[in-house]
């Protein structure tokens, strides 16, 4: 393949040719790391799957193209985690509710638990996911860092009536 710049209105793009099935105008987004190695007539090696050109090489450079698969589990990480912990958490308050003495069954009541903890629940789920993923962190320290900060959530919600749930067992 040879590479010919055809940058226009600020795209990126190259016009492969010579290939053996077709010339095509490839839209590589930014120049790095490729085209600012490139100049016209350089021979160049394409990624071809099922008739995209993924990505373009040149020795030791390599740039991908927007038609190239992603693999970016992130939002799916986010969304199984939100789902187990909504799963944990109706569990939970089902056993305690069925099966619990009176007194847990405090602790398992929709007002005012069970409502703050669904609240918390989904903002870890997706403020903390799109957090993590916003910082650009591993994928897979994206479901502990939620279930963390559900943790913390659901301490600081049972934490703020501790004082008041004393002095109504002693009273």
């Amino acid at each position: 393949m040879e590479y010919r710049t055809t940058g226009r209105r600020g795209k990126q793009q190259a016009t492969v040719v010579g290939t053996p099935f077709w010339d095509r105008v490839v839209d590589l987004g930014s120049p790095d790391p490729l085209l600012r190695e490139l100049r016209e007539g350089d021979r160049v090696t394409g990624t071809i799957w099922r008739g995209d050109i993924m990505a373009l090489a040149k020795g030791d450079l390599r740039q991908s193209t927007p038609e190239e698969p992603r693999d970016e589990p992130e939002i799916p990480a986010i969304a199984g985690t939100l789902a187990g912990l909504l799963a944990v958490l109706t569990f939970a308050f089902g056993a305690i509710r069925l099966a619990g003495s009176p007194r847990l069954r405090e602790y398992a009541a929709w007002r005012p638990y069970g409502r703050r903890l669904l609240v918390a629940v989904v903002l870890a789920g997706f403020g903390g996911g799109m957090l993590f993923t916003w910082l650009g962190l591993s994928w897979w320290l994206t479901p502990p860092g939620i279930v963390a900060v559900t943790g913390c959530a659901a301490a600081l919600i049972y934490g703020w009536d501790a004082e008041e749930r004393a002095r109504a067992r002693l009273s």
